[in-house]
Formats: structure tokens, sequence, C-alpha cells
């Protein structure tokens, strides 16, 4: 073979050689160079279609919520529903239970047998007030199907006080045998020398009597006095109001005395006779009077009515 044909033959194997090399080169991508798991494609190659999940539906609950208002002893709870309930039940947690279907004209109140707006029912319920007219707990608890709501409340029974109007009366004669006539003051205040009511009288004074001192009963005009509450903690005082009682004379009067009426729901509907005796300067005498005043207590029950608290 002659010394060109030789040379041409090696310069075509080495061309060869070199042309493997760059497609091998081309066909090995380093990992370095290789997108991370997860990422777009590259521009030349067709997008991934998008996978969509759609969640199962669900039924929403018939029974929504309830709220529940206290006011003394009376608690009214307020359901939301949805649809057409059926029978709607409320266990007021003192072994009483109220029930009824909003949709049912024949089981609903009168004249108007659903007074609540759509979708809503309303119960009311008076608790009992324990002995002792303390606050207490309960857990209320609304029912529709098997779906419950259940919610725990404090009761506060609320009272009204009234002392109605109170009479005076002299119990011990006041006034030497020569004075025809005995003249009284009262004034009445809170217990913390606030007065708010003050009588005057000019009585014809006795001399002789058989018996009891004949003393004469007058009524205090005005002295009617009504307050709400709770019953009281330790921490805290009932409501007194004073009566203070003094005899008058030229001069000098009797010392006077003072006279509690006790305002306490806890002591109950009751009647007070209240006798305090006056100290007479100069002369020291049997000198004494008396208030007199019914005291009534009401547990109250807004929007349901009341009566009188009995004796506790």
């Amino acid at each position: 073979m002659a010394m060109s044909e030789r040379i041409r033959l090696a310069t075509a194997a080495g061309v060869l050689a070199a042309l493997g090399m760059v497609v091998a080169a081309a066909t090995a991508i380093p990992a370095w160079a290789m997108p991370p798991p997860g990422a777009d494609p590259p521009p030349d190659r067709p997008p991934r279609t998008p996978t969509t999940t759609t969640p199962p539906t669900t039924t929403p609950r018939v029974l929504d919520t309830l709220v529940v208002d206290t006011d003394s002893v009376v608690a009214t709870a307020t359901i939301r529903y949805n649809g057409a309930p059926g029978t709607v039940t409320v266990d007021w947690g003192d072994n009483t239970v109220s029930s009824r279907d909003p949709n049912d004209p024949s089981d609903g109140p009168r004249p108007d047998p659903n007074p609540d707006p759509p979708g809503t029912i309303t119960f009311r319920h008076a608790y009992a007030a324990p002995a002792s007219g303390a606050a207490f707990t309960t857990a209320i608890t609304a029912r529709i199907g098997a779906e419950s709501v259940t919610h725990a409340v404090v009761v506060s029974p609320r009272f009204r006080v009234t002392q109605y109007q109170a009479r005076f009366r002299p119990v011990a004669p006041c006034d030497l045998l020569i004075e025809d006539h005995t003249e009284w003051r009262i004034v009445r205040d809170d217990g913390n020398g606030n007065e708010d009511r003050r009588w005057e009288f000019d009585l014809l004074e006795p001399h002789a009597w058989v018996g009891d001192y004949p003393g004469t009963t007058y009524e205090l005009p005005g002295s009617s006095y009504s307050y709400e509450t709770t019953v009281h903690g330790y921490a805290t005082t009932p409501r007194k109001i004073r009566y203070r009682i003094s005899e008058l004379d030229v001069g000098f009067d009797a010392w006077p005395g003072n006279v509690f009426i006790d305002l306490d729901p806890g002591l109950g509907s009751r009647s007070e006779v209240r006798s305090v005796g006056l100290f007479e300067v100069p002369v020291a005498t049997d000198c004494a009077a008396e208030i007199r005043a019914d005291v009534g207590v009401t547990l109250l029950k807004p929007g349901l009515g009341g009566g009188p608290v009995a004796h506790q």
C-alpha cells in the first residue's frame, strides 16, 4: 500500500473516533445536571396532566346552635336548626324536660303556634330556688334526633324584699303627769346616717289606765320600702333600714332610740315588732316605743310571675 493511502486511512479513523467521543459525551448527562424530582419538565417535553380530588359531600347538622340566657331562676334556651327538625327537646338538668315540634301547629304555644323566627325555637323554664336561696350550676342539653349540645349555666335566684308601711306606737309613758301631750319625732335612714323620711306626732298623753299602757298605733305614711337583691355571702352585709325615735320636751329630749328592720331575703316573709326604750333626762322613766312592719320576700320569675317566699 502506498504511503499516501495509509495516511488517508489513519486520518479517517481519527475523525470517527473523535465523533464517537462527542456523541458519548452528549449522551451521558452528569447527575448534577439532572432536574430535581418533581420539577417541571424541560420546555421541549409535554406538560403533565394535574390530578384533582373532590372531597366527599357531608350532610349538615340539623341542630346548629344552643344559646342559654338566665334571669333570676328563669332560663331561656334558644335553638337554631336546619331543615325540618321534627321534635326538639331540652333537658333542663333538674329532672324536667321540654319538647316541641316547631313545624307542627298543634304542638306549639297559644295563640301563635310558632312565635320564633324561621330556623329557631325557644323554650323557657323556671327553676325552684334552693332553701338557702344561693346560686347554683346546672347543665342544659338540647337534642334533635341523635344530635345534642350541652351548656353549663349558673342560676342566681333574685328576690324582691319589701317592708310594707310601718306603724308606730308608744308602749310606756314618756312625760310627767302634768303634761297633756307627748311630742315624737321619727327619722328613717338606710343605717348609714342617710335620712330619707321623717314623721312628727303631737299625741295626747293618757294619765289613767288599767293594765298595759294604752298607747295608740299610728301609721307612718310613705314608709314602704322595696329593693331587689340576691342572697348575700359571708363577705357582704344584707341591707337594713333604721328608725330613729325621739321623744321631744322643752329644754331636753329623751335620748333617741334606734330600731332596725333587717331586709335579708334569707329571713323570708314575716312580721317585725321592734321595741326600744328611751332614756329621759333629767327624770328617769320607762319611756319606750315600738315599730311594727310586715316584710315580704318574693322570688322573681321574669316573664313567668312569682309568689311570696315563706320563712326559711
